[in-house]
């Protein structure tokens, strides 16, 4: 038991630790070209406008795929960096090239006119490919109307609310991995048992065989 103690703090001690590697990559990920930093070619990014309703709610969690520029496509929800440093989250409608390089014409979905920026590989910084809707109810009550500033004792709650669901899924997870190992480890127990009690029994009617009927062993 002290064997499936140890291999059960192992892999919970592993888990934590692997978890702790992912949060701080997240925060120390290399930055690449005009985009954030990208963890295995994706990342996250929060819509502030309402350019794109009703595809993306404003206050909305977004995944960013780091895809490759030569690979976006007409209807792509793109990334890209603004003249004046601002990242804008706008639809291609068109694709065209000048001078030999590839570009796109970028549109809101609830704007009236295309932006008068184009989108090349220069200031492109990534793809919206996963919209987190139901974060919009949750990150509205913590962005000031401002959406510039944070209400602290909003976002307090929700880290507190986001702590106690980590731990009880971690908490499920490792009593699931200890459930399995246990029943597992069990298992191999009971075949190896069985094994040797079938070895005693052959051993047993050897030496049985080789005692003559009045008890003496054969000469």
């Amino acid at each position: 038991m002290k064997k499936v103690n140890f291999v059960l703090n192992f892999l919970f001690y592993s888990l934590i630790s692997v978890l702790c590697l992912l949060l701080i990559a997240s925060v120390a990920a290399k930055r690449t070209g005009n985009g954030p930093g990208y963890i295995f070619g994706y990342n996250t990014t929060l819509v502030m406008s309402g350019s794109m309703l009703p595809e993306i709610p404003v206050y909305s969690l977004n995944i960013i795929q780091d895809c490759d520029f030569d690979d976006l496509q007409v209807g792509d929800i793109l990334i890209y960096k603004s003249t004046t440093g601002i990242n804008i989250c706008h639809r291609a409608i068109e694709s065209g090239d000048l001078g030999g390089k590839k570009y796109f014409v970028v549109k809101g979905d609830a704007n009236n006119y295309a932006d008068a920026e184009i989108v090349t590989v220069d200031n492109y910084v990534g793809k919206i490919t996963k919209t987190l809707g139901w974060t919009a109810d949750i990150f509205s009550n913590v962005i000031e109307p401002d959406g510039k500033t944070v209400n602290k004792t909003k976002m307090l709650e929700y880290m507190a609310l986001l702590a106690i669901i980590v731990s009880a899924t971690l908490g499920a997870i490792c009593s699931c991995v200890k459930y399995a190992f246990v029943k597992l480890y069990g298992l191999c127990s009971n075949k190896r048992n069985n094994k040797e009690d079938n070895l005693d029994g052959v051993q047993s009617e050897e030496e049985r065989s080789d005692r003559s009927p009045n008890g003496c062993d054969k000469e």
